[in-house]
């Protein structure tokens, strides 16, 4: 069933995300259902089940799966998902479509190019509104559907009260200094660039015993992990025995302790829609050093935490289904070797400087999280809704993104039913994903016509 929090006789929300999966989306989602509940805000909580193979965890028990016979009843819809993920949503789950017309659309969805895949166009043009959970993010919307109505809707983290500091737990030697690097085997190697903070470690520190590199590869026992990738990170590790590679699954609890026990968190990636860890890392007074490029820059800036230089490069190599076809134009950040190995050295070489970056870090991660709490993405969905409603362009949207999820609906019916028959193949990895490019041209007409 649904949740309910409930306050007052303000507007309330539909939330509709992964919240119980070991998933970005799903920790977004939560964080986004924290801050309502700490608002006192009336919301409804719908936890939609994965579309991949992920761990699910203890969260289950905080959120139930949505009763697929129940309709929520709140009056603005909070999309907590990608435009394939909603339509998915939209057309298997009875109810959620229908909802459409009388509540206010709001979607939050994170990309990581500069600009959005042509099948998210119509699904967010179809939105009354889009909440932008960094400018990287709100500029690729932007500039993808200029027509689109943005609000920015700042993201934060709230670590625990008492985090667990555990060097021994995680192998790490009393007086080394020890960096993390910390990526998500199913989302793309090449833009998390784990290899390319190994790299770095090594060239830093190369024949010095007092330093170890963390790495953390996440959801690596999902059947969708990429098994190159990690046995050769286990390969480095047994090679060189500063490298610590931890690829069991851990918890919540488990993750923030890491976090606070090392000494430097590092990323180089070469985009991001958010940066998640980086932010965790540093609400726990950990120092980052990380590429100066994407949606990182919303909450560091070269006071707080070590922006590593870039130079924008076209788009190449990238390996998961959801950037098929969509890098083409695109552009990403190439961190600058030498910098990153200058500031690992740094850091290394200054504990004074490091315990000052971790403070600084610790404060901006506070300041980003009152801004948040503030709200303000919150109070203004509440104070257009009436005007949204009453408008006929709001209407014609959501009856075309619902004509859109029932022709995705009757398509999933034809396909099932084939597969029982045993006239198609049983579903490959990553038909969620190119739903949307399914759709006939009559749908997408439909989705995107204004008046």
């Amino acid at each position: 069933m649904s949740l309910s929090h409930t306050s007052g006789e303000q507007s309330s929300f539909n939330l509709y995300g992964y919240l119980s999966s070991r998933l970005g989306l799903g920790e977004a989602a939560r964080i986004t259902a924290r801050v309502l509940a700490l608002r006192g805000e009336r919301f409804f909580s719908a936890d939609i089940g994965p579309v991949v193979d992920v761990t699910h965890d203890s969260l289950e028990a905080q959120w139930n799966a949505v009763d697929k016979t129940a309709q929520l009843t709140g009056e603005i819809n909070l999309f907590h998902l990608n435009p394939p993920e909603l339509l998915e949503v939209l057309a298997r789950v009875p109810g959620a479509a229908s909802g459409l017309t009388s509540c206010v659309n709001a979607l939050i969805p994170f990309w990581e190019l500069p600009s959005l895949p042509e099948d998210w166009v119509p699904v967010c043009s179809a939105m009354d509104v889009i909440l932008a959970p960094t400018r990287f993010v709100g500029d690729a919307v932007r500039r993808s559907c200029p027509e689109a109505r943005i609000i920015q809707f700042p993201q934060a983290v709230y670590p625990p009260r008492s985090v667990a500091i555990d060097r021994r737990r995680w192998g790490i030697d009393g007086g080394a200094v020890a960096f993390l690097v910390a990526f998500d085997v199913l989302s793309d190697v090449q833009r998390k660039n784990p290899w390319g903070a190994l790299d770095a470690f090594r060239q830093a520190f190369d024949g010095r015993s007092d330093v170890r590199m963390v790495v953390k590869a996440g959801n690596a026992e999902s059947a969708q992990a990429d098994r190159a990738q990690l046995a050769r990170l286990r390969d480095v590790a047994r090679d060189d025995s500063r490298v610590l590679l931890i690829d069991d699954s851990l918890s919540r609890a488990d993750l923030w302790s890491l976090y606070a026990s090392v000494d430097v968190y590092v990323s180089l990636h070469r985009s991001e829609g958010l940066g998640l860890g980086m932010l965790e890392a540093m609400s726990v007074g950990t120092p980052v050093v990380a590429t100066g490029w994407s949606g990182n820059v919303d909450f560091m800036t070269g006071d707080d935490s070590v922006l590593v230089p870039f130079d924008l490069v076209p788009v190449s190599g990238t390996s998961i289904v959801a950037y098929d076809g969509q890098t083409v134009g695109q552009l990403w950040a190439e961190p600058r070797q030498l910098d990153a190995v200058a500031a690992l050295q740094r850091l290394a070489n200054d504990r004074s400087a490091l315990a000052e970056l971790g403070l600084r870090a610790r404060e901006a991660a506070e300041r980003v999280r009152e801004r948040q709490l503030s709200g303000t993405a919150f109070d203004e969905l509440g104070e257009m809704r009436a005007a949204v409603l009453a408008s006929g362009e709001h209407s014609q949207r959501a009856n075309g993104l619902g004509a859109a999820a029932a022709a995705l609906r009757r398509r999933r019916w034809a396909v099932a039913q084939l597969r029982h028959l045993g006239l198609k193949a049983s579903a490959p990895v990553g038909e969620v994903e190119r739903a949307l490019t399914l759709l006939d041209d009559a749908a997408r007409d439909r989705l995107i016509k204004r008046p």
